[in-house]
């Protein structure tokens, strides 16, 4: 854990390039149980680039459920990478329509 409160592996440097180990984060920076909590986010981190630019400051990885609904737009996910350190990562899922658990 560091002084700020967040999660890193001892000895991984996201600005490094290198993929860690092992990652800890939550499933979503705008998951309304989440996203409405004092538990995560302090008063003041009310929009959705606030508060992913206050989590990827204090965990490595995030899970992108939205993308399992619906592709992903190119914008949004550069608007993402900018909002986020070198070496964040995102753990995409794969679009629903592509594995077995899609609409039947």
């Amino acid at each position: 854990m560091t002084t700020d409160g967040g999660l890193r592996v001892a000895g991984d440097d996201p600005s490094s390039g290198r993929w860690p180990t092992t990652a800890c984060g939550v499933t979503a920076w705008t998951e309304p149980s989440l996203a409405e909590s004092s538990a995560l986010y302090p008063p003041g981190v009310a929009t959705a680039e606030e508060r992913l630019r206050y989590y990827a400051a204090r965990f490595p990885v995030t899970e992108v459920d939205a993308s399992f609904y619906r592709p992903l737009a190119q914008r949004t996910a550069a608007l993402w990478a900018a909002r986020t350190p070198p070496g964040f990562l995102f753990d995409v899922k794969a679009f629903r329509l592509l594995t077995a658990t899609g609409p039947r």
